[in-house]
């Protein structure tokens, strides 16, 4: 998904995070390990923002091998498919069942 106006969507995540990162001390981010395209800005571009502007420390949980360089850890785990049409999953439901199983092991 990409956002019509990635500026107000930073100016409101900045406002956010300000009011709770006051203390000036590290933090950490855990996000999907969107990557940032800057002229398709998602996820990826408000994680880009988030530690330009708050230098937070950034935990990718994801199941490729990409990853911006800004991002200091990555979590990867092993891919998963739908038996049924073989796509990736990433995770949801499937008739009130968990579509990927735990991945924290």
């Amino acid at each position: 998904m990409q956002y019509k106006d990635i500026n107000a969507v930073n100016s409101q995540v900045s406002a956010a995070l300000s009011s709770e990162t006051k203390e000036n001390k590290r933090w950490l981010a855990v996000f999907g390990g969107d990557t940032y395209v800057e002229r398709k800005p998602d996820l990826g571009s408000v994680v880009h923002y988030i530690k330009e502007k708050h230098n937070p420390i950034l935990l990718s949980v994801q199941g490729w091998d990409e990853h911006d360089q800004h991002v200091e850890y990555i979590w990867r785990y092993s891919e998963q498919k739908d038996s049924e049409t073989g796509r990736v999953l990433y995770g949801g439901l499937k008739m009130g069942l968990l579509l990927v199983e735990q991945r924290c092991t």
